[in-house]
């Protein structure tokens, strides 16, 4: 028995009943391109269409609304750029044209959020980081979670961290968070140190802390089974692993003396956590992928070496092959280091990157133009920060459309839709501690 169908009257007064026997089917996608940004209302066409059909592009439920047994109306979601199947879904019936959909690009361009439109922040930011429930900026004088509310960001401390003693402000030692933005460890300066917290819809919601670190916390990375801490003892650093609901483990890890920068990321595929390491022995210059093995981290190997200091790390898909690669800005040329699959690295900036001996000392990266393949900005703070833009055949440079001030460079970077519009944004925090945010937005009709 097929299902009843409500169906509007021609003049939308007054509603009846009928019931339709006609086989779940497509005919045709109205547009047939659309933005990757989203908003597009899509009409589809077909047959035996009623309340409880479901239609999905590129994999995605869409939400829709049953205007008859032939029509359904949908606003799309943000897409990937690219051919989309359209399928519909009743029961145990369903229909799919192959490629109904072009998805197109989304046009690369930005402006900077006027100062009126910003919120007044009681201090500098020193640390800012991108979650799914908006940035997270931190300093000597708290955390912040900037939100885009009425057309203009909105700052509200961060619930459950409370200042040591009254009057004063939770000084932020260390702060890290997951590369999904789904969890977010900071260190603040008092007798519980370390904090977690998990994205709980638009909010981020407190899941508990530590006891006492055996020393101070200097450095954070989150993976998807724990957080790594960098402590400094009176006997030298020291790698802890902390596993939330459990007390933190000091790690055997190998000997470096100063960390730069790093992060946790699945670099040899094996589904757990390496941690990707930068810093400095004496005159040495190290990058090193570090392997968990129990309550041991073992070196893997070093990543090829790099003539200049490395000041930031990112891990991406950057060549489009299905595995972690790592992108480090640093003094001197960037780098960009090439995975196997297997967690061993080949620098292959010569061909994949635009040459820049800009200082970078910050980077992020987020898909801008939505085209399947990851984008970098990089923070430059004796110069402009830098926008590449990835293809098929590596980036190219795109740092004009980020603006060429001069004199307001980032210190730290990071990327994430801010405003809400399907769209990623950049943050950057200048060397002063000032906030910068630069909203994607269409550039004007005819621009290049």
């Amino acid at each position: 028995m097929r299902r009843a169908l409500p169906l509007l009257c021609a003049l939308g007064a007054c509603s009846q009943s009928a019931v339709t026997d006609a086989p779940l089917s497509l005919t045709s996608v109205q547009p047939s391109t659309a933005s990757a940004r989203g908003g597009t209302v899509l009409h589809v066409r077909g047959r035996g269409f009623a309340e409880g059909t479901r239609l999905f592009v590129q994999g995605v439920e869409v939400p829709v609304e049953a205007k008859d047994p032939e029509v359904l109306d949908a606003v799309l979601p943000p897409l990937a750029a690219g051919p989309a199947d359209v399928r519909v879904e009743h029961e145990d019936e369903q229909a799919t044209l192959a490629h109904a959909l072009q998805v197109v690009p989304i046009p690369i361009g930005f402006a900077e959020v006027p100062d009126y439109l910003m919120p007044a922040l009681p201090g500098p930011v020193w640390r800012l980081l991108a979650t799914r429930a908006g940035l997270v900026a931190g300093g000597e004088w708290g955390v912040s979670v900037l939100a885009w509310k009425e057309g203009k960001l909105s700052a509200a401390p961060l619930k459950g961290l409370e200042p040591p003693e009254e009057g004063a402000a939770p000084r932020l030692l260390a702060a890290a968070a997951s590369a999904d933005g789904a969890r977010l460890a900071l260190c603040v300066e008092d007798e519980t140190p370390l904090r977690w917290y998990v994205v709980d819809g638009d909010r981020l919601a407190g899941r508990g802390s530590t006891g006492a670190l055996p020393g101070t916390c200097g450095a954070l990375a989150v993976g998807a089974a724990a957080v790594y801490v960098r402590a400094a003892t009176e006997a030298g650093p020291r790698l802890c692993v902390w596993h939330p609901g459990a007390d933190p483990a000091v790690a055997e890890s190998p000997a470096i003396a100063a960390l730069d920068d790093w992060l946790a990321a699945d670099a040899d595929g094996d589904g757990g956590d390496d941690l990707v390491v930068a810093g400095r022995d004496g005159d040495e210059l190290r990058t090193e992928i570090w392997n968990a093995r129990s309550a041991a981290f073992v070196n893997e190997g070093a990543l090829p070496a790099r003539a200049a200091r490395t000041r930031a790390l990112v891990a991406a898909d950057l060549d489009g092959d299905g595995d972690a690669d790592v992108f480090a800005a640093g003094d001197g040329a960037d780098a960009l280091f090439v995975n196997d699959s297997h967690g061993r690295f080949a620098d292959d900036a010569w061909r994949m990157l635009p040459f820049d001996r800009a200082t970078g000392t910050g980077a992020a990266s987020a898909d801008f133009d939505r085209d399947g393949r990851p984008d970098l900005v990089v923070a430059t703070p004796d110069g402009v920060d830098r926008l590449y833009l990835g293809g098929p055949e590596g980036f190219r440079d795109a740092t004009p459309l980020l603006g060429l001030e001069t004199g307001r460079g980032g210190r730290v970077a990071a990327a994430l839709d801010v405003d809400g519009d399907g769209a990623a944004d950049v943050a950057t925090v200048t060397q002063t501690g000032a906030l910068r945010v630069r909203l994607h937005v269409d550039p004007p009709e005819g621009t290049p």
